[in-house]
C-alpha cells in the first residue's frame, strides 16, 4: 500500500504515535522509496528540459531549475523534502557543470576562430612585406613577424593553445609566410620581360637544399604549383600571340596604287 501510494505522487505518510508501528514503520518506508523513485524521473525530466533551454547558459539553468527545485520542495510532504533536497541539488550541480563545460568549448572554439583569422592576416602582411624586397618592407616584415611570435606565445600561455598546438601553428606560419612569399616573388618574375621563371624555380629547390623551413614533401607541391603557373603563363601568352597573329590576317591588304 505505502509503494502504491508513493508511486501515486500523494504518499499520504503515517505519522504521530501511529507511526510508531510495525505496519506504520513499512508502510513510511515503501511510500517513501517509491515517491522518491518518482521524484527521481522528475527532476531528471526536467533537468533535460531546462539545460536545452539555457542553451549552454550556467547561469540560466541554475536560476531556473533552481525555482523548481524550491517549488517542489515546498509543495512536498514534510518527511521527503530531505530526500527530495539532496536529489534536485545533486541534479543542479551536474548540469550547471555539464553546461560549464559546453560554455568553455563555445568559447575555446570562439578564441580559436578569432587567432586563426589573426594570424592568417599576419602571415599574408608579412609574405606580401618580404615579397616587396626593399629594405623597409623588411624591416617591417621583421617586425610583423615578431608581433605573429608575441601573438602565439601569448595564446599558449592563456591556455588558447595547448604546447603541442602552438607548436604546429608556428610551423605552419613559417611555412605560409614562405609560400606566400615565394608565389608573389615568382608572379613578379613572370610579369617581368627580362625574367627567368625557370632559373627562379631552380634557385629555390636549391636554397631549400640548406634550409628547414619547408619539408621536402611542402617543397615539392611548391614546386608543383609554381610549374602549373608557368604553364598556365605560358598557355596564356601563346593564345594572346596567335590571337594577334590571326587578327593581323583578317586585316584588308591595302589595294595597289595604279
Amino acid at each position: 500500500e505505502g509503494a502504491a501510494a508513493g508511486a501515486s505522487g500523494k504518499p499520504g505518510f503515517i505519522s504521530g504515535w501511529k507511526a510508531l508501528t510495525p505496519y506504520a514503520k513499512a508502510y513510511n518506508n515503501a511510500a517513501l522509496r517509491s515517491y522518491a523513485i518518482k521524484a527521481q524521473a522528475d527532476a531528471e525530466d526536467q533537468a533535460a528540459r531546462l539545460q536545452v533551454e539555457a542553451n549552454n547558459d550556467p547561469q540560466k539553468f541554475a536560476a531556473t531549475f533552481g525555482a523548481v527545485r524550491d517549488q517542489t520542495i515546498k509543495n512536498a510532504p514534510p518527511e521527503a523534502r530531505a530526500v527530495l533536497t539532496d536529489m534536485y541539488n545533486q541534479h543542479l550541480a551536474q548540469g550547471v557543470a555539464a553546461l560549464s563545460r559546453g560554455q568553455a568549448v563555445e568559447i575555446q572554439k570562439a578564441n580559436l576562430d578569432t587567432l586563426s583569422e589573426g594570424i592568417s592576416r599576419s602571415v599574408d602582411r608579412v609574405a606580401n612585406l618580404r615579397a616587396a624586397g626593399d629594405p623597409l618592407s623588411v624591416q617591417q616584415a621583421d617586425e610583423e613577424e615578431m608581433r605573429l611570435q608575441i601573438l602565439i606565445d601569448a595564446s599558449e600561455r592563456d591556455g588558447t593553445l595547448t604546447p603541442v598546438q602552438a607548436r604546429a601553428v608556428r610551423q605552419n606560419s613559417a611555412e605560409g609566410i614562405t609560400k606566400q612569399t615565394v608565389v608573389s616573388q615568382f608572379e613578379k618574375v613572370l610579369e617581368d620581360p627580362r625574367g627567368d621563371p625557370v632559373g627562379f624555380i631552380r634557385r629555390l629547390q636549391e636554397y631549400n637544399k640548406n634550409s628547414d623551413v619547408l619539408p621536402p614533401e611542402e617543397e615539392a607541391k611548391l614546386v608543383d604549383s609554381l610549374l602549373e603557373t608557368l604553364r598556365q603563363h605560358n598557355s596564356l601568352a601563346s593564345a594572346g600571340e596567335a590571337a594577334m597573329a590571326a587578327e593581323r590576317t583578317r586585316r584588308p591588304r591595302p589595294l595597289p596604287r595604279e
